[in-house]
Formats: C-alpha cells, sequence, structure tokens
C-alpha cells in the first residue's frame, strides 16, 4: 500500500473560509465556500456552495495525497458535482496516475479514473474529460449517477489522487464539490428564539 498524505475539510455552516487539519506533517490547505446571502441562524439554508481544494507539494513516485471532506455533526453535504484536475507528470516515462472517490472508512470505489504518465487527468463534473487508462464506471451516465445526489456525513468522503509513476508529480490537484449543504434527518435546528 502506498504511504498517504493526509489532510481533513471540517465544514462550517454556514462558512466563508474552511480550515483543513493537519497530519502526517502534510501544509494546512484552505477551501473556500461561497457564501453571498450572509448568515442562516435557523441552520435550514439548503443554497449550493463549492468546496475548492488545491495541494501543491510535490507527491513522490508511488505515493498518494488523500483529501477527506466532512460534514459538522447533525449536518449532510450533497453533492451536486464535483470536478479533478491535475496535470501530466513531466519527468516521468512509465506508468499512469489516478484520482479515486469512495466513502470514508470503505473500499468502496465510486469514481475513479486513471491517465498515462504523458497525459493530463480530469473529471468535469460530469464525465472523465481526460482519463486515457481506466475510468470505473466505464459509461459516462453512470459515472454521473454515481455521484450527483451522494451525501457526505461526518465520516466524510475521500478523494485520493495516486502518483503511480516513474516521476515526481510537482503539479498542483484540483478538487471541486458543489455541495447543497443541510441539516440531518433529526438534526436539531437552531431558531432566533434559542
Amino acid at each position: 500500500m502506498p504511504d498517504i498524505s493526509r489532510r481533513t475539510v471540517l465544514w462550517s455552516v454556514p462558512a466563508v473560509v474552511l480550515g483543513a487539519g493537519v497530519t502526517h506533517g502534510v501544509n494546512l490547505v484552505t477551501a473556500q465556500a461561497d457564501d453571498d446571502a450572509g448568515d442562516d441562524p435557523s441552520g435550514s439554508r439548503t443554497d449550493v456552495r463549492v468546496v475548492s481544494l488545491e495541494h501543491a507539494d510535490p507527491v513522490e513516485s508511488n505515493r498518494s495525497d488523500l483529501f477527506l471532506v466532512r460534514a459538522p455533526a447533525g449536518r449532510l453535504l450533497e453533492i451536486q458535482a464535483i470536478t479533478l484536475s491535475v496535470e501530466q507528470i513531466a519527468p516521468a516515462t512509465t506508468g499512469t496516475h489516478s484520482f479515486e472517490v469512495r466513502p470514508a472508512n470503505t473500499e468502496i470505489r465510486l469514481l475513479f479514473g486513471a491517465a498515462s504518465d504523458n497525459e493530463p487527468l480530469s473529471f468535469d463534473g460530469v464525465t472523465w474529460e481526460a482519463a486515457d487508462a481506466n475510468q470505473v464506471p466505464t459509461d459516462p451516465a453512470a459515472q454521473q449517477r454515481a455521484i450527483r445526489g451522494l451525501l457526505i456525513d461526518e465520516d466524510g468522503l475521500v478523494v485520493e489522487y495516486r502518483n503511480r509513476t516513474n516521476g515526481r508529480q510537482n503539479r498542483p490537484r484540483g478538487v471541486q464539490l458543489w455541495v447543497i449543504d443541510r441539516p440531518a434527518d433529526g438534526a436539531e435546528r437552531r431558531t432566533n428564539g434559542d
């Protein structure tokens, strides 16, 4: 199993800047949530928000970069779309690099795409735009169904970038999630009278 660098994004509702926990010596990563409408003290807000993550630290050969996105207690994040992107690995001469999306605490692969070392890799929110080596699911309609409507809870969602080439990935990995933030069933709601 390759070594994995971990970052946890903790959603704060409503929020402008999300912070990432730092573990295993990984640098701080921040995410930006769009919030044009201001605070909603009722906690019932269901606007679509964007979580943007980018990590630029190098990923050595046969290592992974792991993002863990979690909802806060009593909240759910419903995925509307996701984009994943990274450029080719310029110094590599063989192998593949890949993105995998799965629920945390499982090995159930929801979405996977791999590209050759000399090719970029991207998922455009609907289908794999660039994944020349392998795609799971293989059908574009199934790719969209695998992600849209997926609920992220406190356990989280993992987005893993793997470098299985003979070169070092020096370019940033970008992950964006468009989510609807809502209370979980039975979650307490704050009201103005509380």
